[in-house]
């Protein structure tokens, strides 16, 4: 309770941060807005519908992780718990990437600069690269010494550390992925953003159900070590299988950011 409680306030205390640093910027509006029909909404549900079906996909995506997790013995739960947060920690290194595409390549696309928005693109792709070595490296890094800040188990601190460089690849594949996702959401592209969520959660239920019926009720060092670098791989192969199909989109000859004469 003292975990959530905790979470939630600094949740408020960092919304009202930004609150205030949009007001002070004069960024929000002096008075609420009035809703005159539906039609002044489609801004809005342009990007709001799309991005709460990605959301859901991802959702669903460590739901079932944690599903998975749970057959392989307490052990390996405890130890699922400290990975995750781990990645979900180390992973926010790459949302600045997702939300610089978002904010730099919009306007060039619609001026039809594509040669200047492939650049930054790739130049962002770039950083992207550097930034998942370092994030990865520093989640295994914190998976295999810092285990003790998070449990005192030896067992559970076994498994943390075995599964170290399989976290570092989930934290790198995530940090690109901040990237890629922020450059199909610049280029407005939601049909196949949806789609390929989609996809991506289908593809990663079946692995996580073969998952389990290898690893589950077998032996809990096994299934603690193992078991569970399974289960964190389906999350790679997730992440990496997007990345290739987005990258692939984008990049095409007839893709967003494909360099046309005279652009």
């Amino acid at each position: 309770a003292g975990a959530a409680a905790s979470t939630s306030l600094a949740t408020l205390v960092g919304c009202a941060l930004m609150v205030r640093a949009l007001w002070r910027k004069g960024l929000l509006p002096r008075r609420w807005p009035r809703v005159t029909s539906l039609e002044s909404l489609r801004p809005l549900s342009e990007y709001a519908g799309p991005l709460s079906i990605v959301i859901g996909c991802r959702v669903l995506c460590l739901a079932s992780m944690a599903l998975a997790a749970a057959p392989l013995g307490t052990t390996a739960l405890a130890a699922y718990q400290v990975l995750i947060n781990l990645l979900s920690l180390f992973g926010l290194f790459g949302e600045p990437l997702g939300q610089t595409a978002q904010a730099t390549l919009p306007p060039l696309l619609e001026k039809g600069s594509t040669r200047a928005a492939r650049g930054d693109f790739l130049s962002l792709l770039s950083v992207g690269l550097v930034v998942a070595v370092l994030a990865g490296g520093a989640a295994a890094l914190t998976a295999y010494y810092g285990g003790p800040l998070f449990s005192l188990d030896p067992a559970v601190l076994a498994a943390v550390r075995s599964n170290a460089p399989v976290l570092m690849l989930v934290v790198s594949a995530l940090v690109i992925a901040y990237a890629v996702d922020g450059a199909v959401l610049a280029a407005r592209d939601f049909r196949f953003l949806i789609l390929s969520s989609l996809a991506g959660l289908l593809l990663q239920l079946p692995m996580l159900v073969l998952v389990v019926r290898t690893f589950g009720g077998g032996h809990a060092s096994l299934a603690s070590t193992r078991g569970l670098a399974a289960v964190f791989l389906t999350l790679a192969v997730r992440l990496l299988s997007l990345d290739s199909f987005c990258l692939v989109r984008l990049l095409r000859s007839s893709g967003p950011y494909s360099v046309r004469e005279g652009n």
